[in-house]
C-alpha cells in the first residue's frame, strides 16, 4: 500500500514537473514571437546646435524624417541654438536609420477663440480672444522644403552640429 501511495505521489511530482516544464516553454515562445527587446528599430537620443552663418538659431523647428517611412522625430532650438529630438513629441530622441534632416523658423498666425462655438455664417466670425504672431522663414529652403540634407542616428549618444549656410 505504501508503495502504491509513493508511486502514486511520484506520478503526481513527474506530471506537475512536465506541466510546469510546458508552460515555460509555451511562455518562452509567446515572449519570443512577440517581440523582445531585440527585435525592431531602436531608439536612440538625439540632440545638437543650429547655426546658420555661424550665429545660433533660435525658435527653429528641427524635423528628422525617415529615409525609409515611419516617425519622423522633432524639436525645437533655445537661444544657443541647442535641440533635443522626441519621437511624437512623447518619446525622446530618434530611431536608428537614416534621415532627411529639415530646419524651419516660419510659423503661421494662430487666432484663438476661446469659449466661442464655430459660427454657422461666415459674417459671423467672432473677433480672436488670442492671437499669436507667426514667424518668417530665416532658413534658406535647401535646409527645409528642399533639403538633401541627411544624418544617419546609431544606437547610443547622438551629437549632430547643423551648420547653416545662407550662400
Amino acid at each position: 500500500m505504501q508503495r502504491l501511495l509513493v508511486s502514486a505521489m511520484m506520478g503526481e511530482r513527474v506530471h506537475l514537473r512536465a506541466s510546469v516544464c510546458l508552460m515555460a516553454v509555451l511562455l518562452c515562445g509567446a515572449v519570443g514571437c512577440s517581440g523582445g527587446a531585440g527585435d525592431g528599430p531602436q531608439r536612440a537620443p538625439v540632440s545638437g546646435v543650429v547655426t546658420l552663418d555661424g550665429n545660433a538659431v533660435a525658435d527653429a523647428r528641427v524635423v528628422f524624417e525617415p529615409v525609409d517611412g515611419g516617425p519622423a522625430s522633432t524639436g525645437m532650438t533655445g537661444p544657443d541654438g541647442k535641440f533635443s529630438l522626441q519621437i511624437d513629441g512623447i518619446q525622446p530622441g530618434a530611431y536608428t536609420g537614416e534621415y532627411i534632416v529639415r530646419v524651419t523658423t516660419f510659423r503661421e498666425e494662430k487666432k484663438f477663440y476661446d469659449g466661442v462655438e464655430a459660427p454657422t455664417d461666415p459674417r459671423d466670425i467672432p473677433r480672436p480672444t488670442r492671437v499669436e504672431p507667426g514667424a518668417p522663414e530665416k532658413i534658406p529652403a535647401k535646409y527645409n522644403e528642399e533639403s538633401e540634407l541627411k544624418r544617419t542616428v546609431e544606437a547610443g549618444q547622438n551629437e549632430f552640429q547643423l551648420d547653416l549656410t545662407s550662400a
